[in-house]
């Protein structure tokens, strides 16, 4: 069983990016941006969902401290757009290719260029789009089933969920 009194390690990943991300806001463009009380709210919500199912732990609860992931995923997700560029406001892309010049030699896109054709693009377009139909059933049936099977579930979604909003961020 889980402790209901401990974070859970997707916790601890998805709600560092929140606060990181919710300070570096208020020292850039301060606490009263809309985008910096954004985030206030969400560390808000997830602090209240966590407080909430520890008061009293039942199978409702559970899910309800879990569900909240998603559901803040898919409202970070468009605001990076946002928040981001307020952060950075310059391009990255030259510092994030140098790690792939170093262990291959060159740009990774380059790299892969002479194997690039039509139908292998539309191939990895058609996964990729696969993917979200595919997350969204797989966490409606979790959701629906066995709550340790959706605890881990989101447990590993969203820890890597939560280090890459931190590494794009």
């Amino acid at each position: 069983p889980i402790n209901p009194r401990a974070f859970l390690p997707h916790e601890i990943f998805f709600g560092t990016f929140l606060v990181l991300t919710w300070f570096r806001l208020v020292a850039v463009i301060g606490a009263m941006s809309s985008e910096a009380v954004f985030y206030l709210a969400l560390i808000a919500v997830n602090a209240a969902v966590i407080f909430y199912c520890r008061a009293q732990e039942t199978n409702w609860r559970w899910r309800l401290r879990l569900l909240f992931y998603p559901v803040a995923m898919n409202l970070i997700y468009p605001h990076m757009k946002f928040a981001i560029p307020k952060l950075h406001p310059q391009p990255m892309d030259a510092l994030l290719q140098k790690p792939d010049a170093a262990l291959i030699g060159k740009n990774l896109s380059l790299r892969l260029e002479a194997i690039t054709c039509p139908a292998l693009t539309e191939f990895f377009s058609l996964c990729y789009i696969l993917f979200f139909p595919y997350l969204l059933f797989s966490m409606i049936y979790y959701f629906c089933e066995n709550l340790d099977l959706f605890t881990k579930f989101i447990t590993g979604l969203f820890s890597i969920y939560g280090l890459g909003f931190l590494g794009y961020s």
